[in-house]
């Protein structure tokens, strides 16, 4: 079912007020520029995370060789241990 010639497929015709069709698309600057400040957000809070990360990994395998090296240990080392930590924390014997 088309059109006779000279029809419009609107037999109202265009309502008042009604914009034109932009003729060119919609500018993209401003999205590409969101998405790439977002990318360099993700990109520094994940380098960050891998920062702490390494920190973390550091620090337990600092405990694990200290926790290692404690049980080893005998009784009288364990004292020496114990009473450098109390003079060096300052606490009562």
């Amino acid at each position: 079912m088309g059109f006779q010639p000279g029809q419009s497929g609107n037999p109202k015709g265009r309502p008042k007020g009604s914009r034109n069709k932009p003729k060119e698309p919609a500018p993209i600057d401003p999205v590409i520029d969101i998405l790439r400040k977002t990318l360099e957000r993700c990109q520094d809070e994940r380098a960050q995370a891998t920062r702490e990360v390494a920190i973390l990994r550091n620090r337990v395998g600092t405990l694990e060789n200290a926790l290692r090296e404690i049980f080893l240990m005998d009784e009288a080392d364990v004292a020496r241990v114990a009473e450098i930590v109390n003079r060096v924390l300052r606490f009562p014997a």
